[in-house]
């Protein structure tokens, strides 16, 4: 209903609604109001906002679309939709926001009222105005999180008479309450101050209930402070009748007899009339106005159940509170529910465990549906079939003749898992941005479904063709892995089979089929055909390996694991759909992968092979050189000031050497570049060399200076980076060095 209150102070619409689980917010409809605005796009910011009591939230919402112009109005409700104790909401100004032709984005501040209540949130619904009004719907969830605002969870007792008396207020947050009320009645009451008032900790305020009540009826509760206030509406009822402020105990058997104390006040002298729920008590002694003892009579038929007393001189009757409920044990209980889930259309069966069932008196109960085949095993366990319902969880609930089965949380929930959907089909070694599934006809390629609402038992048909049993593993509900069975040349769909638990024969006859998207789901499959190879980028390297080259050719899609293989050194790689990092299938055409070391220099075959097979050694177009040709070299531009290179020559040679063209074998004069080289430098990143136990350092060596401690490295080391610095002035210098 609208709040009258807020509806008085604001335009803004706020509708309270009933207790809704998050999850279970249906979906927010667009409706559309004739206006101006054309070919226009509405939504609400993306995300989830976040509010404190007493503080504002930015509300904003964007309007786009190609073409858009013109006058439009939008709608903003604010729905409660979890029933939290606390302040309301409230929001200023008017109940929509105008858009005029040029207008993206228009804002409205959302205002929390200073003691909303802690978990509190709402559902933002935003509805647009427009003829052709296009987009998908809209909408966001606000929570209100007070982290310092009061609350009041409980009044003890929670009745007394006119002249009120004390009472104990118990919450969150109250260590900063300097005021509790006790609110107007009526008319011919006003509002009063609960004094003495004492806040024993965070938790717990005790104070007198103020009296000079003229009617009975609720109170509402009130605490104020700097903090913000709280508001516990009905939290007290004053009587001018009796009233109990506790039963003791509060519970016993089914049967009835227990013996009980009613505590209270305003008792009628001869106790009037006792009742527990509907049934009245076989005996009850007057010990004074606030003690009654009583024999608890036989359950009528409810498990929990309010105790009244009415005075039969005046017919006034005990208000209800939950200071008197009182309840009755020895009804039937669940403790376990196998299996716990199933699909939408019911029909499988379930074992429930508990205690209390009864053969021929039992009935089960899942969410509101009853189920239309129970048969009762014994006390302890019974088996039902599960009626049809809608995705989500429900309660599992055993009635035995009068008594419900209590909720047991989790342990008596049953979900149903919705309809299960296959959303994409991809080979197992891709990891990133996959494209459709292949693979041979000889079948064996690794698959990986994903999807949703995966559950045991199930099968994976490729087209009509089951899929080998042994392969299939399910990985959570939205992943399956299968290898794919043998079948000819072309594209099937990839569907997955849910059958009702323990199905004879599996795989079932009956089961339920999900529903599939397109090619995503699709499965092709392709004649063997072997990956070739075209070229090697670069095609020579270091015989330490570790660089990256570049592997040109075709159908390296195979499916399976693919591998590269330098001579007999295999090096695995994975499709990621990018060039990003080493070791990937970039495309069907390419492959990026780290060469590996090898112990000496010459020329291997680099093959590549997939689930199809593996490439032709032909030709010279997958020929890798590790080490240099005989009689190579390489040229390094030096240029004025400092140059990168990465060192090509021979491995562990001497810096001194190098640079004076005294390696072996030598090179020609212009390799005696020591007298432009003022320094040289590399970077030690795991410590190597650094003279002072760093963990990392700049190691440098400098021709013809003899500064002791100065030159940490003497050799030059293959595929490591070194800056190389030339003298101002000198030019750029051109160094040829002997290739390893």
């Amino acid at each position: 209903m609208v709040n009258s209150c807020l509806d008085r102070l604001l335009t803004w619409r706020v509708a309270l609604l009933a207790v809704l689980a998050l999850g279970a917010v249906p979906a927010m409809l667009l409706r559309p109001v004739p206006a101006a605005a054309t070919n226009c796009i509405y939504a609400l910011g993306a995300g989830t906002y976040s509010g404190t009591s007493g503080t504002t939230v930015p509300i904003t919402v964007t309007r786009t679309g190609e073409g858009c112009s013109g006058t439009s109005i939008v709608t903003l409700d604010y729905q409660a939709i979890t029933a939290v104790p606390g302040a309301d909401y409230a929001q200023p100004g008017q109940t929509t926001l105008t858009f005029l032709s040029g207008d993206t984005s228009k804002t409205r501040n959302l205002e929390i009222l200073a003691g909303a209540g802690i978990g509190k949130t709402l559902r933002v619904t935003l509805t647009a105005s427009a003829p052709d009004f296009t987009g998908s719907p809209s909408s966001a969830i606000i929570t209100i999180n007070p982290s310092t605002g009061p609350t009041i969870t409980s009044v003890t007792p929670a009745s007394g008479g006119l002249n009120g008396g004390p009472i104990t207020i118990r919450g969150t947050n109250l260590g900063s309450v300097t005021t509790v009320s006790v609110l107007r009645l009526s008319g011919d009451d006003v509002s009063i101050t609960c004094s003495p008032m004492t806040v024993v900790d965070s938790t717990t305020i005790t104070c007198n209930a103020p009296g000079g009540r003229a009617t009975s009826g609720a109170a509402d509760v009130q605490v104020l402070g700097g903090n913000g206030n709280f508001t516990l509406p009905g939290g007290y009822y004053y009587t001018n009748g009796p009233f109990i402020t506790s039963v003791t105990p509060n519970n016993g058997v089914v049967s009835g007899g227990t013996p009980v104390t009613i505590t209270g006040g305003q008792f009628p002298p001869g106790c009037g009339t006792v009742r527990f729920g509907v049934a009245t008590v076989p005996v009850c002694t007057f010990t004074d106005s606030g003690h009654l003892q009583v024999t608890a009579p036989a359950s009528a038929g409810a498990a929990k159940v309010h105790v009244t007393v009415t005075d039969t001189v005046t017919a006034r009757q005990s208000p209800q509170t939950n200071d008197d409920y009182y309840t009755y044990s020895g009804g039937p209980t669940v403790s376990a529910v196998s299996p716990n889930a199933g699909p939408p259309a019911g029909g499988n069966t379930v074992t429930v465990s508990g205690s209390g069932y009864q053969v021929g008196n039992t009935q089960v109960y899942f969410g509101t549906a009853a189920s239309t085949n129970v048969v009762v095993a014994g006390s302890n366990s019974l088996t039902a079939v599960v009626p049809a319902g809608t995705p989500g969880t429900v309660t599992v609930r055993v009635r035995v003749g009068l008594f419900d089965s209590a909720d047991a949380g989790t342990l008596d929930d049953y979900t149903y898992s919705g309809t299960a959907l296959v959303t994409s089909v991809e080979n197992s070694s891709c990891t990133a941005s996959c494209p459709p599934a292949s693979g041979p006809t000889t079948g064996g390629t690794l698959v990986r479904i994903k999807g949703q609402n995966f559950t045991e038992p199930f099968f994976v048909k490729f087209g009509t063709v089951v899929a080998p049993l042994g392969t299939v593993s399910l990985k959570g509900s939205t992943e399956i892995t299968v290898q794919s069975p043998p079948q000819p040349a072309g594209s099937v769909p990839v569907t997955v089979v849910f059958c009702p638990p323990s199905p004879a024969p599996f795989p079932c006859q009956n089961g339920i089929e999900t529903g599939n998207i397109g090619i995503p789901g699709q499965f092709s499959y392709t004649a063997a055909t072997p990956p070739t190879i075209t070229s090697l980028s670069p095609s020579n390297g270091p015989v330490g390996g570790g660089n990256v080259i570049t592997v040109f050719g075709s159908g390296f899609f195979g499916g399976g694991v693919t591998a590269v293989t330098f001579g007999g050194a295999n090096v695995p790689v994975a499709y990621t759909g990018s060039a990003a990092g080493t070791n990937v299938i970039v495309s069907d055409t390419q492959i990026k992968v780290t060469v590996p070391a090898r112990a000496t220099a010459g020329t291997v075959e680099v093959t590549v092979t997939t689930l199809q097979g593996t490439s032709a050694v032909t030709g010279t177009a997958n020929d890798y050189q590790y080490g240099a040709a005989a009689g190579s070299t390489v040229t390094y531009s030096l240029y004025p000031g400092f140059s990168l290179i990465t060192w090509a020559g021979g491995d562990n040679l001497s810096i001194f050497s190098a640079l004076h063209g005294t390696e072996s074998p030598d090179n020609p004069a212009t390799n005696d570049v020591a007298s432009s080289v003022g320094a040289v430098y590399t970077w030690s990143a795991n410590g190597a060399g650094c003279r002072n136990g760093e963990p990392a350092c700049w190691l440098g060596y400098f021709p013809g200076a003899n500064v002791p401690g100065a030159n940490d490295m003497t050799t030059f080391r293959q595929g490591t980076a070194y800056w190389i610095a030339v003298y101002p002035g000198t030019g750029t210098v051109a160094w040829v060095v002997a290739e390893a």
